[in-house]
């Protein structure tokens, strides 16, 4: 059902895919799945990964996952340092993208809704509709904190966020602010959350799966709810990599 729907370069695919007997880690389906050798974008021609497609629900997956996973974002990976950005011109983005996210959530500002016009993240405003100033609230896949660091700005008195790819020191920039970081996966966050956010971070977690159960087993009783959000769509991902010829194996899934 789902090889109908992806007809991105049939015949660049066909060329490069054979089939292998797998599990998928999404849905729990076994049987024959697409498998094709990709190279990693971050060290092209040097390493190389498999990914399938699930037959059943069409997520694209890494076979194996390396034991190394952290070589494969780096210091300069965009999530880990969207805060300390040095450049002239990249701070200024940065200072325009922050007004366009607090408009997100507050509707308020004049430049926040022009950049609102060019460049929309009506995400944000979700989390601002359902959520209240103290409601304890956890980032899976944080990186260097922005969110939380724009949510503690707006207002709200109880954030966490955990990250095992990124350093303690980038967390201890801020020593004046009340965050809690946790070094490591939700596994080591021990407290309740009446929101568990996944922003751009699920399409990286290696057991998905056993994630969202630590994510459920940690949500407020009668109240909490989890958020995930991804733009790792599998028909993205197979264009860029027809373009490119290589990913970020970083990535681990990417859905249908």
């Amino acid at each position: 059902m789902f090889e109908k729907s992806v007809k991105i370069g049939a015949e660049y695919l066909a060329e490069k895919m054979n089939r292998k007997t797998l599990k998928c880690q999404i849905c729990g389906n076994s049987g024959e799945f697409k498998v094709f050798e990709v190279q990693d974008y971050n060290r092209a021609g040097t390493t190389y990964f498999e990914y399938s497609i699930c037959s059943y629900c069409g997520c694209m997956q890494i076979v194996s996952v390396p034991d190394n996973l952290s070589d494969y974002y780096g210091n300069s990976y965009y999530s880990f340092c969207l805060r300390t950005r040095n450049k002239v011109i990249g701070t200024f983005v940065h200072w325009l993208m922050e007004k366009r996210d607090i408009f997100e959530f507050t509707h308020k500002g004049y430049i926040g809704r022009i950049m609102h016009g060019f460049i929309p993240r009506p995400v944000y405003g979700v989390i601002g509709n359902y959520t209240k100033k103290f409601d304890a609230i956890l980032d899976v896949g944080c990186g260097d904190g922005y969110l939380l660091y724009l949510l503690e700005k707006l207002g709200y008195k109880n954030l966490s966020g955990c990250d095992r790819f990124i350093t303690r020191e980038t967390f201890n920039k801020n020593l004046n602010s009340k965050i809690k970081f946790i070094y490591g996966t939700i596994k080591e966050c021990s407290e309740e959350y009446d929101l568990i956010m996944f922003h751009h971070s699920f399409e990286h977690i290696e057991d998905p799966r056993e994630t969202l159960l630590h994510a459920y087993q940690k949500l407020r009783v009668g109240g909490g709810y989890s958020y995930i959000h991804s733009y790792s769509r599998v028909k993205r991902i197979l264009e860029i990599w027809e373009i490119l010829g290589s990913i970020r194996c970083s990535q681990t899934y990417f859905f249908a």
